[in-house]
């Protein structure tokens, strides 16, 4: 039996580095903290290849004394707090005392710090968490903390990071997110010599809004100011127009600090329920303030999450401050402008089917989702009443499909009955659905029940892997491009993965900063607009995770996504076809779940007792 042993203090070190340095973004993210808690006025970021060769973090705070500069490197050496009791009521970014000896660990660190009061600064210099120099220099008020060859030890986890566009992007989200709670402090990002960020310092939150997204942006904010049960909300949210296709314009804090939490953001878009086109997430950048001793946000070493002893209160405050701002504001409704056509009779449908031999693939998608024509409606004037099963025919759905929508039949219509290809005397009659989610048919003296999500995933899957092997894919050129605006992590992510979004139909082009313009889209069965059509696809991307993912699994994802769901009520000559698509299908679905369950005449006879 091995010998326990008290680990060294670098290899302790470098383990918890593991947690608290991921990536170039944590560096920033733990040194820019550092200076706010500093009370730096302005803070500038400076990386190369996306802060893993080079990363400068300078900032004109209270810098660190002489004696405290060689113990700010040491675990647990932190001036934020001294008893147990300050852990109940933290005030500041920073408290652990971990993130100087964890960067300190993986990398090569130079420090010039100088506190205001002092002729001199100091310069020190660190190697893999040892001590190579340190005198006294010449330098600026403040602290700067140059980080070079980040994980230089650590091969391994070099394995881990992205691309440096990606990292680059990272690294400019953390500065965003940062600047947008700190609005008094001025956050300047460098990348590669070009200047990519510089916000006021004013204080105004909208003025830093204003230079980190835009125009566009600031000139539709509702301002957030709400106050019950000792919880206070401020903030902006954004009106209905700047709606977006992903959650990445929502930002959140709690006494200034950077929170993620699935509540705030659901409570959020509860707010905007009434208002907001199905797929578009509302922008908004939400502090929330409440007594210190009321949270905890020493719950994980990131800091991230934050617990609360009065989650009801605070979720309700975040929902009314939303929810009052939106009803004052005076922006205008998207209102459709078509009306409900008359539904025409079409020609009947042929009382028998003919499906084509097993496995033989169709041109195009054969089976359409119902769709629904909006009707025009009277409105509240700040908010548009939803509808979920509301979509409008886009540019790719093909003009035929559009004329000879499933909607449109009788719905008294019947089901048909639907020839199988193995055997012309053997047909398989549809009877109807059940709870919504699964096709129910008879075929001699059998009984099928086909679950219709897992077959429309099958076929969405099949038909994306025959385009992918094809080199081919169907693409239909937009009359009118779209412009897709993005945040910097977004546009890197989309970047690395535009070969395999080509592959499956999409057109895309640089245009101008985070931003792509999309000429083309694969032709859609569901009636969705491209940009939808594409967001949908990049979500399914994101979900199906990052390095490591084949080219496959991003195939089952993007299906997954896009497939009909359970509790999806279904037309007759939906189901007719759906029933024909399936005969061509792999008896399961990607992920391995049967599309058809059998049951014969004599099993059910048996359950009935009729069979002993």
């Amino acid at each position: 039996m091995a010998q326990i042993k008290v680990l060294d203090s670098l290899v302790a070190d470098m383990i918890a580095a593991g947690e608290v340095v991921e990536r170039p973004a944590s560096v920033v993210k733990e040194l820019a903290e550092n200076a706010i808690d500093a009370g730096a006025g302005k803070i500038t970021v400076e990386m190369k290849n996306g802060g893993v060769s080079f990363l400068r973090i300078s900032d004109d705070g209270s810098g660190i004394t002489a004696e405290d500069l060689p113990t700010a490197f040491l675990r647990h050496a932190t001036s934020k707090i001294e008893h147990a009791e300050d852990l109940i009521a933290i005030g500041t970014l920073g408290f652990r005392g971990e993130a100087l000896a964890s960067i300190a660990a993986v990398s090569r660190v130079e420090v010039f710090t100088k506190p205001k009061e002092q002729q001199f600064g100091m310069y020190l210099s660190m190697k893999a968490g040892k001590i190579e120099d340190s005198h006294e220099a010449g330098c600026p008020d403040g602290t700067t903390f140059t980080v070079r060859d980040l994980f230089f030890n650590q091969p391994a986890r070099m394995k881990f990071l992205k691309k440096d566009a990606a990292e680059a992007a990272a690294v400019q989200d953390v500065v965003i997110h940062l600047a947008l709670g700190n609005p008094e402090v001025s956050f300047r990002l460098i990348s590669d010599g070009k200047e990519k960020l510089h916000t006021p310092g004013d204080g105004n939150l909208k003025n830093c809004i204003y230079a980190i997204y835009g125009r566009e942006y600031a000139n539709q904010l509702v301002e957030l100011q709400y106050t019950d049960a000792g919880v206070t909300v401020t903030g902006f949210c954004g009106t209905p127009a700047i709606a977006r296709s992903t959650r990445s314009y929502q930002t959140f804090f709690v006494n200034g600090r950077l929170v993620k939490s699935r509540g705030m953001t659901a409570t959020l878009e509860q707010a905007y329920q009434d208002g907001m086109m199905k797929g578009k997430y509302p922008f908004g950048v939400v502090l929330v303030s409440l007594e210190r001793s009321l949270t905890d946000v020493n719950v994980h070493p990131a800091k991230l999450e934050v617990k609360f002893s009065n989650e009801k209160a605070v979720m309700s405050a975040i929902y009314w401050a939303v929810k009052n701002a939106l009803y004052g504001a005076t922006y205008q409704p998207e209102i459709t402008l078509q009306e409900k056509k008359k539904e025409e009779t079409p020609e009947p449908l042929e009382q028998e089917v003919m499906i084509p031999s097993v496995r033989e693939k169709t041109e195009k998608p054969s089976f359409v989702p119902k769709w629904t024509e909006p009707v025009k409606k009277e409105v509240l004037p700040e908010i548009v009443e939803k509808k979920d099963d509301q979509r409008q025919p886009s540019l790719q759905q093909p003009v035929a499909e559009i004329k000879a929508e499933p909607s449109q039949q009788k719905e008294t219509e019947q089901p048909k009955t639907v020839v199988t290809p193995t055997d012309e005397n053997c047909e398989i009659r549809i009877l109807g659905q059940l709870f919504q989610s699964y096709i129910v048919a008879e075929r001699g003296e059998e009984m099928l029940l086909i679950d219709q999500h897992a077959a429309h995933e099958r076929f969405l899957f099949e038909e994306l892997l025959r385009q992918r092997e094809s080199n081919h894919p169907i693409t239909q050129t937009l009359l009118m491009p779209v412009v897709l605006d993005m945040t910097a992590s977004d546009f890197a992510a989309v970047q690395e993965q535009l070969t395999f979004l080509s592959s499956v139909g999409f057109e895309l082009e640089e245009f101008g900063d985070h931003a792509y313009r999309l000429t083309g889209a694969p032709i859609s069965n569901e009636g969705q607009n491209a940009e939808t059509l594409f967001w949908e696809t990049y979500r399914a991307i994101q979900n199906a995770g990052d390095r490591g993912t084949t080219e496959s699994e991003l195939l089952y994802s993007i299906a997954c996504h896009k497939a009909l769901k359970a509790n999806h009520n279904l037309h007759p000559r939906e189901m007719e076809q759906m029933v024909k698509d399936v005969l061509n299908l792999p008896s399961t679905c990607p992920h391995g779940r049967p599309i058809v369950i059998t049951m014969t005449k004599t099993m059910i006879e048996k359950q009935f007792k009729r069979i002993v």
